[in-house]
């Protein structure tokens, strides 16, 4: 099988729906050795992959090598891909003739685009794409040429996504973003798509909404290795942060550094031998979703509080937009 063929038969099984995304590494990493291969990229530097790593004032890029490593998370690169496949067909379905789809965050092997690429050639879908690091854009010119896709509309950008849109007199109708990381600590993405759909508010943001919950759980069954329905012995106290488009058209302040977010009330009767967790679970755009332990963006992680001092209390939550970017407390009140 050649080069393309076997993309072309890669980017199929990935978009074939009735196959779930839980069966499907191979094929993800199929992908991943395509793109690796063609590219001049190294994926293990000497100096280990977060060498190159750029901080901004609204949070962590990772570094070229992390982000190809995040490929190896197939569900959800596949939920992703599927995820922004099925958008800009929506709008191709309602007769738009062409469509735009803004890609930021592509790292050094796109493993979002390439896909899509193969999937839309010649129905009129363009794209911009924006990475911070030089590196990583230069291996996707690479890889665009190795598989003769650099003749397809697309325009690469190296910038910061917070500065480097501000004249973009195209714009979108499709944006995708995956700049983050579990419960939204550390990486940009809120700011990111704030500051994206604030200017574009009629585009599909892709995903579609990031919900954080605060979950009571009972850890000799949350952490056990036996097959049983763990959700059942969970408590959950409510949405912490649910960010998509509502909450950007709501906000009053564009540029605050602190979004308020939920207050949470904990119950007085909750067993003190279990843990507060913070689960993530992603709409990435409309059933196309990752829920908890599908990724490593939705691994639950501990919420570090006295527990005993929460008993009846009331906690509230601010997400804040900085270089740490992550939810925090506010206050617990009666």
């Amino acid at each position: 099988m050649g080069l393309n063929s076997e993309l072309n038969q890669c980017v199929v099984d990935l978009l074939n729906f009735s196959r779930p995304a839980s069966q499907l590494r191979p094929e993800v990493m199929a992908l991943k050795n395509i793109l690796l291969n063609v590219s001049d990229f190294n994926a293990c530097p000497d100096e280990g992959i977060a060498a190159g790593e750029t901080l901004t004032p609204h949070g962590l890029a990772i570094s070229p090598s992390n982000a190809a490593r995040c490929t190896d998370d197939y569900v959800r690169t596949i939920q992703f891909i599927r995820g922004a496949h099925a958008a800009v067909e929506d709008l191709l379905d309602q007769g738009h003739e062409s469509v735009h789809l803004l890609y930021v965050g592509c790292g050094p092997l796109a493993v979002l685009l390439i896909p899509l690429l193969v999937k839309f050639k010649g129905q009129g879908v363009r794209f911009t794409v924006i990475d911070i690091h030089e590196e990583s854009i230069q291996s996707v010119n690479a890889i665009l040429d190795a598989l003769s896709l650099d003749d397809q509309p697309v325009n690469l950008i190296c910038g910061d996504a917070m500065n480097c849109l501000t004249d973009m007199s195209d714009a979108p109708d499709v944006v995708l973003v995956e700049v983050m990381q579990t419960a939204l600590q550390k990486e940009p993405q809120v700011a990111v798509c704030r500051h994206i759909m604030q200017n574009h508010p009629q585009a599909k943001l892709v995903p579609e909404s990031i919900t954080l919950s605060l979950i009571w759980v009972d850890p000799a069954i949350e952490f056990s290795q036996n097959h049983v329905n763990k959700d059942s012995f969970r408590r959950d106290l409510g949405a912490v942060f649910k960010f998509d488009q509502t909450l950007i058209d709501g906000l009053e302040s564009m540029d605050c550094d602190v979004i308020p977010a939920a207050v949470v009330a904990v119950p007085d009767d909750l067993d003190l031998s279990g843990l507060l967790q913070i689960f993530t679970s992603i709409q990435v755009y409309k059933d196309k979703e990752i829920t908890a332990y599908q990724s490593g963006l939705t691994s639950p992680l501990h919420f570090d509080v006295d527990l005993t001092a929460c008993l009846g209390k009331r906690i509230h939550f601010e997400y804040q937009v900085l270089e740490n970017p992550g939810v925090i407390v506010k206050e617990i009140s009666d």
